[in-house]
């Protein structure tokens, strides 16, 4: 067990976020004023901060969207007033740069992630 968590972290540690950012600064400016509140962001510098921490600290994932399998970063970040668990969530193209930081809860999260609904899992990727 202790080899599945070492690697995992070792995964984590592996993301080059320094770099990461969205195609162009339009597309920061538009997605930090839909989703920048969700995290109490001031600034479209402070929302790709945001996911650059979540790219860093979460986990690694993959998920369907549009018909390409995409890479995404999710971060637990605490439950709902109804109890469903709240997760940061950031998604990249195949280009790799980000295309949305924000937060997901609930049987959308988990459709987008696994395809079903009442799949609650979690499964890392390398």
């Amino acid at each position: 067990m202790q080899k599945a968590v070492d690697y995992l972290q070792g995964a984590k540690a592996a993301v080059n976020v320094r770099s990461a950012s969205f195609a162009d600064e339009a597309k920061l400016i538009g997605h930090f004023e839909k989703h920048g509140a969700e995290f109490g962001a001031k600034s479209s510098i402070e929302y790709l901060q945001v996911g650059k921490d979540i790219m860093q600290g979460g986990d690694k994932v993959q998920y369907l969207y549009k018909g390409e399998v995409r890479t995404g970063y999710v971060q637990f970040m605490g439950n709902s007033s109804r109890g469903d668990a709240k997760y940061g969530f950031v998604g990249t193209n195949s280009d790799g740069a980000i295309t949305t930081i924000h937060v997901e809860s609930g049987k959308s999260f988990w459709k987008m992630l696994n395809g079903d609904p009442k799949d609650k899992i979690i499964r890392p990727v390398p």
